[in-house]
């Protein structure tokens, strides 16, 4: 079963999201490897948010997936993100904030790259946020610098080393995500209401 601690930030968002059309991935950079220290690093921060950090050792929820989170509007996007939103959400008028959940995946080293437990965890979010939203792995599952021209360093580092690769790891990663999904129906069927298995997250209004 799918453990997600929620343990939201203490200044709550009360902007709703318009609709969500994808899951925006991230990674903190060089900032923090320990899932509790990013936690109280970002409840400080009034410049950055994500609904969900995952780790090895975990999942916390930061925010409910109702509201809006920081995570991924910039003043100047990519055609691929301007071609997916539209032109008018990626605008001074409106943002991708208003329409993502932000998942931030805890690197394991300077290198960026993931540990197994992570990526596990990661997996096993995914499949469930997509299933609840009505989301494909392929299509809306997007990583940070898909969206926005702001970082010299790509976000999540991980997942843009060889991108030209048909084996490289965001691809694979999708994969993983989109086999969960249909482990998920196997396992409960596909008339089965999700929180009969994955009970815990956004449970509270």
């Amino acid at each position: 079963m799918l453990k997600v601690k929620r343990k939201y930030f203490d200044r709550g968002e009360t902007r709703k999201l318009k609709e969500i059309k994808a899951v925006v991935i991230h990674w903190p950079a060089g900032r923090v490897t320990n899932i509790e220290a990013l936690w109280k690093w970002m409840n400080k921060s009034s410049q950055n948010s994500y609904h969900f950090l995952v780790s090895k050792e975990k999942i916390i929820q930061t925010r409910h997936t109702d509201y809006r989170a920081i995570h991924c509007g910039h003043r100047t996007y990519r055609k691929k993100a301007k071609d997916f939103f539209g032109y008018d959400v990626c605008s001074s008028k409106d943002s991708p904030n208003n329409y993502t959940i932000g998942v931030c995946m805890l690197h394991d080293n300077e290198n960026g790259s993931y540990d197994r437990g992570t990526i596990n965890n990661a997996i096993e979010l995914l499949a469930v946020l997509c299933i609840d939203n009505n989301l494909s792995p392929e299509t809306d599952m997007l990583r940070h610098s898909d969206i926005t021209n702001e970082k010299s360093t790509p976000c999540p580092k991980a997942f843009f080393e060889d991108d030209d690769d048909p084996d490289d790891l965001w691809k694979s990663f999708k994969f993983w995500v989109a086999a969960e999904i249909t482990k998920i129906y196997k396992d409960i069927g596909m008339t089965e209401n999700l929180e009969q298995k994955y009970d815990n997250i956004d449970k509270e209004k």
